[in-house]
Formats: C-alpha cells, sequence, structure tokens
C-alpha cells in the first residue's frame, strides 16, 4: 500500500543519501570554482538544502561543512588562505549561521515529515488489525486494476486461502478467471462512487449465499478504493 512504501523508501534511501550527499557537494563545489560563480553561497546552499531533507541533519550538516569550507577559500585575501579583512569575515559568519539555520531547519522538517509518516502507519496497522476481528469477510481492491490491497482473516479462513493474496486480481484469486467478473458491480460505483451497491452471489465452491455491499472509500494513506463486504445469507434464504 501507499503508506507502507512511503515509509519503507524513507528508511531504505538514508543510507543511499548519506553517501551521495558528499560527491554530490564536491561536484557543485567543482562547478562553481570553474565557472567563477561571485556569490557561491546561494548555489552551495542547494545541496545543503536537497540532502538535509533527503536524509536529514548528518548528510545536512556534511554538506553544510563543505561549503562553508570552499566559502572560507573563497572569501581569504587573493594569495593568502585563511587571511580574511574585516568584510571577509563578516561574509563568512552571515554564512555560517545562514547555513546553520537552513540545515537545522530542513532537517527539522525531514524528521517531522518521517515522525508523521510512521505515526500514519502505526494508526493504519492498529486500524487493519480491527478489520480483522470484524466477523464478516471484508475485501479492499484498487478499482482500476483490480489489484487485492487487504483481506481480513474472516475472508482467508471462509475462502480457504493458504496465503495472502495481495498483490494478486481479485477476480484470479476468488474465481479463477483471467479478466474482470461480468457481474462486477465496479461500473455502477465509478458512476455514482458516494452511492453504495448490494447483490447477492452464490459462491460455487460452497454453494453459499452472500450478500456483497460495495463502496468507494478512502484507504489509509489518502488512496481511493473499493471496499467489498460479505455477509453470509445461507440460512436467511433458506427460510425463504
Amino acid at each position: 500500500m501507499l503508506l507502507e512504501r512511503r515509509v519503507r523508501m524513507l528508511s531504505d534511501n538514508k543510507t543511499y543519501y548519506q553517501f551521495f550527499c558528499i560527491p554530490v557537494t564536491i561536484l557543485t563545489i567543482l562547478l562553481v570554482y570553474w565557472l567563477n560563480i561571485p556569490n557561491p553561497t546561494m548555489v552551495l546552499t542547494l545541496p545543503v538544502v536537497l540532502f538535509s531533507y533527503a536524509e536529514g541533519y548528518f548528510s545536512g550538516i556534511v554538506c553544510s561543512i563543505a561549503a562553508l569550507t570552499y566559502c572560507l577559500y573563497f572569501y581569504s585575501t587573493p594569495g593568502e588562505f585563511f587571511s580574511y579583512d574585516v568584510i571577509s569575515i563578516k561574509k563568512m559568519l552571515v554564512t555560517a549561521i545562514c547555513l546553520g539555520i537552513i540545515t537545522f531547519l530542513v532537517s527539522r522538517l525531514k524528521a517531522q515529515s518521517v515522525a508523521h509518516a510512521m505515526q500514519s502507519k502505526n494508526l493504519s496497522d492498529t486500524f487493519l488489525k480491527i478489520l480483522n476481528t470484524i466477523d464478516i469477510q471484508l475485501l479492499v481492491t484498487e478499482p482500476e486494476s483490480d489489484i487485492i490491497l487487504f483481506v481480513n482473516d474472516k475472508t482467508l479462513e471462509e475462502q480457504r486461502l493458504a496465503s495472502d493474496p495481495s498483490g494478486k486480481p481479485c477476480w484470479q484469486v476468488f474465481q479463477g478467471l483471467t479478466q474482470r467478473c461480468k457481474h462486477c458491480p465496479l461500473p455502477m460505483l465509478f458512476d455514482a462512487p458516494l452511492t453504495p451497491v448490494e447483490w447477492d452471489r452464490n459462491d460455487a465452491s460452497s454453494n453459499r449465499w452472500f450478500r456483497n455491499r460495495e463502496s468507494i472509500i478512502e484507504w489509509p494513506g489518502g488512496q481511493r478504493v473499493r471496499l467489498q463486504q460479505s455477509i453470509d445469507i445461507a440460512e436467511s434464504r433458506h427460510m425463504q
């Protein structure tokens, strides 16, 4: 699901960004030096912002130190490295303060983004646990592709599924078909997404009747999905 992919991406790419922040900053410094840019601080701030948000404090600090090192050279007296006049010293102080503030603010924004993603994932996990306690069959799919995103434990039990079918088309898992079922109510849901659709179906494998309630809902992470709720109505039909 989208939320899980986002959390996994935030975690997996951390080492990647820590590794590449140094060569990218060095390449930026070489470009600034080669083009003899008169105000290098503006350009060198770019990798600081990029890697502070992409990874966090570590990459931001590394990029800031590299940028500040070049500024030490750039603002020094010509021919006398580490020799500065009063104006150059002021420029260096302003540069160091600005890079520090930028690194702190952007890295903090990144940390808040990661914390929010983790909090959302925890809420999503709790939500799925609640769904697994419900004593009706639940199926969640992507409306466009029919790919299964979630089935609860009741569905696994009633449909005798040996493993989680997530990632496969629902018509393949439950009907053994090669395309969408002819009786699928999705076209009606597309026409009126706010109006649930109810219909009865017979499960050929068990010869039991179920009442399905189909609706379009917003899934954790903001994705719009199709929710199917199936209730066993075999006894009520038998009484009829």
